[in-house]
This record gives C-alpha cells, sequence and structure tokens, in this order.
C-alpha cells in the first residue's frame, strides 16, 4: 500500500510544471513570408521554407505560386528561416531552391527590417525579423514579411548546331563538307548583373597563315547562334577568381600578347576552359578529337586529344543532363539554308533587368540570296530564361 509520500512523489513526476516562456499566456502568431527575387518577382512554387523561432522550433510551410509560405503557431520575437536544399526538389533531383541566399527581409507589418552582412552565412548566423500579435491591425490574419534573395551562378554555353560534324568523339572542322567550328562561352552572374562575360575568338578574318601564326582574337566574339545553356551555383569567391582570370586573359590579348591559333588550340572551348580551371571551377575534360580540311593538321589532331566544343558540351551533358536552348531570334539556325548576318552579344557589367542588356539590333537572315529581317527576343525573354534554367550543379565550395 502506497505511503501519503509516494502518492504526492508519482503526482509530481506526471504533472510538471511548463519551463518559464512556455506556458498557455505566451505569444504566438502566423506569418507570411513573400519570397521574391530583386527583380520583385516571386520564387517558385513548391519550396520548403523552415521557419526557426526564438523557442528553437521548426515551423515549416511552402512556397505557393505567388511565392509565399504560410507558418502558424510561431512564437513572438525574433524568428529566422531558410529554403531547405535538401527538401522538394525538381524532376532528375535539381534542387528548387537553387542556392539562393536571403540579402533582406522587412515585416511590414511591425516595420521591423534588416539586411544580411553576409548572405551567404544564413545558416550560421541568420538574418532574423521580429514578429509579434499584439501589431496586427484589425482585419489582418498574419505576421507579413517580405524576403528578397539573389544568387550567383555561371553559365556555360555553346553554339553546338550541326551533331552530325560530331561523330566518335571527333569534331569535324572541315565546314564545306559537313563540318561545323561550334563556339563555347560563359558568363557570371549576381544580383542579376552580369558581371564576367568571356567569349574567345578570332577579331580577323582566317587564313592557313594565321590557323598556324594565329590572329589578332577579342574576348567578346558575338553569339549569333542558338545556344545552349547549362548553369551552375557557385558563390562569391569562386565569382571573383573567375573575374580576375577573365580579366588577365583579356588583357593579354587586348595587347596581342595571346593570340588565337587553331592549329595550337587556342581556340574558343580550349582557352574557356583554361580560365574556369585557373579559377577552381572543375568541369569535364572536354576534350576530343579533331579533324581539319588539312591533311598535315589531321596527323596531330586525329591522334591527339584538344577541348573542343563539341567534345566539351557532349561531356557536360552526359554528366548533368539537357541544357536549355536559347533561341535570340526565332530562326532555326539548324537549318543550313540560313545564315546570320548580324549577331548579338551579351554585354558585361549591365543589369539584365533595367537596361538593355543585350545588343539586339535588327538581325537579318540569308536564304539563296534573299534577306529577310525577323524580330528578336527581348532582353526580358533572355532574362526569363535565365530564371527558368534550374542549376545543374551546386559547384561552390562548402
Amino acid at each position: 500500500m502506497s505511503t501519503i509520500t509516494e502518492i504526492i512523489e508519482r503526482m509530481f513526476s506526471q504533472h510538471k510544471s511548463q519551463p518559464t516562456g512556455t506556458g498557455t499566456n505566451v505569444c504566438k502568431t502566423a506569418v507570411k513570408i513573400t519570397h521574391i527575387n530583386t527583380l520583385g518577382e516571386p520564387l517558385p512554387q513548391g519550396i520548403k521554407v523552415v521557419v526557426r523561432d526564438e523557442h528553437g522550433n521548426k515551423i515549416e510551410g511552402i512556397t505557393d505560386s505567388n511565392g509565399i509560405s504560410t507558418h502558424s503557431g510561431v512564437h513572438c520575437g525574433k524568428i529566422s528561416w531558410r529554403l531547405l536544399e535538401t527538401g522538394t526538389k525538381l524532376a532528375k533531383g535539381y534542387d528548387l531552391a537553387n542556392g539562393r541566399m536571403l540579402l533582406n527581409a522587412e515585416n511590414t507589418i511591425t516595420g521591423d527590417k534588416d539586411k544580411h552582412k553576409d548572405p551567404k552565412n544564413q545558416e550560421n548566423d541568420p538574418l532574423k525579423i521580429t514578429i509579434h500579435s499584439r501589431d496586427i491591425p484589425s482585419g489582418k490574419a498574419f505576421n507579413e514579411i517580405t524576403a528578397t534573395y539573389t544568387q550567383i551562378y555561371l553559365v556555360i554555353g555553346f553554339e553546338v548546331n550541326v551533331m552530325s560534324a560530331f561523330k566518335n568523339n571527333t569534331q569535324n572542322l572541315d565546314v564545306d563538307n559537313g563540318g561545323d567550328y561550334g563556339h563555347a562561352f560563359f558568363f557570371t552572374v549576381q544580383d542579376n548583373k552580369v558581371i564576367t562575360f568571356f567569349s574567345f575568338g578570332p577579331d580577323e578574318q582566317m587564313t592557313t597563315k594565321g590557323q598556324v601564326l594565329g590572329v589578332r582574337g577579342r574576348t567578346n566574339y558575338p553569339i549569333t547562334e542558338i545556344t545552349n545553356l547549362f548553369k551552375f551555383i557557385i558563390n562569391k569567391n569562386q565569382l571573383n577568381e573567375i573575374k580576375s582570370k577573365a580579366d588577365r586573359f583579356k588583357l593579354k590579348v587586348k595587347f596581342d600578347l595571346e593570340k588565337y591559333k587553331t592549329i595550337m588550340n587556342d581556340t574558343c572551348a580550349e582557352t574557356a576552359k583554361q580560365v574556369l580551371d585557373a579559377a577552381g571551377i572543375d568541369t569535364p575534360a572536354g576534350t576530343g578529337y579533331i579533324r581539319t580540311p588539312y591533311d598535315w593538321a589531321n596527323e596531330i589532331s586525329t591522334r591527339n586529344k584538344f577541348v573542343n566544343p563539341y567534345s566539351w558540351f557532349t561531356q557536360i551533358k552526359k554528366k548533368y543532363g539537357n541544357p536549355l536552348p536559347f533561341d535570340n531570334g526565332g530562326i532555326n539556325i539548324r537549318r543550313s539554308s540560313y545564315h546570320v548576318l548580324t549577331p548579338w552579344i551579351l554585354k558585361e557589367d549591365i543589369l539584365l533587368n533595367k537596361q538593355k542588356n543585350l545588343d539586339f539590333k535588327k538581325t537579318e537572315y540569308s536564304k539563296k540570296g534573299k534577306v529577310f529581317k525577323v524580330g528578336l527576343t527581348s532582353p526580358q525573354g533572355f532574362q526569363d530564361t535565365l530564371s527558368n534554367l534550374v542549376a545543374k550543379k551546386d559547384l561552390r565550395n562548402k
């Protein structure tokens, strides 16, 4: 038979008081977070958002079609959140969060706002916003927060529109016999701003002598065809390294210390990969054999592997999946009877959403001696292409 003391001890072991700050009278409220990019556009639907309150509770939500996540039962006070990179994903496992970084946030109800000093360190030193229930106006049921994100990424692009020119890991450069030169380029973006654009090509007409000795080059060679784009998440250090290495190469080209030499393979793909390698960006080797119009050159090019656009493109595609094509003029360039007469080119250091970032001259196409003028996709069209381009790989050094 239990004593009075034993009964009391059992009662207290089963009915403990709540710790201070966790009782039924503690303030709880609901939060709506509108997640947008620096263009003011909502982030994609289906991103898992995890809010953490001052009590360490995690309250999950999913972005809707307007980029809004809703979180109920959140303790009042300072809250932080993150886009769960291991959560909801697109087909083939691509991350919906896409490596976005939180720049700033504001509670439009309480007026509390903050700007992150180090966006890439959100996980260890999160930006926090204050929420309350007493400050919610009549007719409002939620604290309403607007959160703005950015991305830093690298896009590697290819003009490889005659795949019949690439067989058995050999690119055929003999354009008079079904070949194609192809082209490879890259650019980096931060806050929807092109930071570095790199496209190496000849700045004068190529001759047989020029192919051996080299010709003056340029690092803003026009991109004129359908391009296939691969997007990779990078960090700020990698962004700066790419710019540093690209600027160094551009300086050599400017003073004619680096020439465009097809025989020495100082060409578009080889130099683009060389710059990315120097910046610590790991991509497939991109090497394959090359067939030229010259038998003497084939003695070397068909027995040794060289970086070339078609090999690099094929290897990146095999590793990361299909690219996103971008057709700047709405014309099927794959039809060899069409030829671009007026090029377009990406410009560096211009906001994609604020100014005209593409040199969209009136593009002309010729077919059998006749010239056709066509309307071009707007700069915003290109920005939309980039926004919808899901990152293939997170290349950040974690």
